[in-house]
């Protein structure tokens, strides 16, 4: 499902990319995270109050009207405290999202994003914070979805809200296996 879900994000970008009636937006964005792990087994875990900060693009086919494809990379610190002990980690995030955008007044567009997502871990804690020998390893690669809403004022300030769930885990092993899920909120300007 994973596979097919990137490539036919992967084909829609090379369709997009043959037309001659496209448009291209650039812009930046910052804002807060907050990730929780969702596992088996009864475990505990607080929320935990992170980051996210990156750039991204916007591609335009004139004759799809309201739909727009989304790429970007973003960097982001997220963590799970358990046991009063904290796991931080840095990822290096790769989006590629599907959008809709309505225009609902002369400078207010609603829009809505959804699609999948590759992130690398770059450094932080190698192994989760809390267990006994550090079983619980943190994984370098994850696949996860992410869907956002956003107001986009005066075509170039966006203020977006969304969330985030890993299909492949955070933490794994043997017999343990948490996957993220984390809800953001920033703040862009689009150019």
């Amino acid at each position: 499902m994973k596979k097919a879900i990137l490539s036919l994000s992967f084909l829609f970008v090379f369709a997009l990319a043959y037309s001659q009636d496209y448009s291209f937006r650039f812009g930046a964005k910052a804002g807060l995270n907050y990730s929780d792990l969702k596992s088996g087994g009864g475990y505990d875990y607080s929320l935990y109050h992170g980051y996210t900060v990156g750039a991204f693009t916007e591609m335009r086919k004139a004759s799809l009207k309201d739909f727009f494809l989304r790429g970007g990379v973003n960097f982001s610190q997220r963590g799970v405290t358990y046991s009063k002990e904290e796991t931080v980690n840095k990822y290096l995030e790769v989006p590629i999202q599907l959008g809709y955008k309505y225009k609902a007044t002369s400078f207010l567009n609603i829009y809505a994003l959804a699609g999948p997502s590759v992130q690398f871990r770059m450094y932080g804690n190698a192994y989760m914070k809390g267990f006994s020998d550090h079983e619980i390893e943190t994984q370098k690669f994850i696949a996860a979805g992410e869907a956002n809403i956003g107001f986009e004022f005066l075509k170039h300030i966006q203020l977006e809200g969304g969330y985030q769930y890993g299909f492949t885990p955070d933490y794994k092993s043997s017999s343990f296996s948490g996957n993220n899920s984390t809800f953001n909120l920033t703040v862009g300007l689009a150019f």
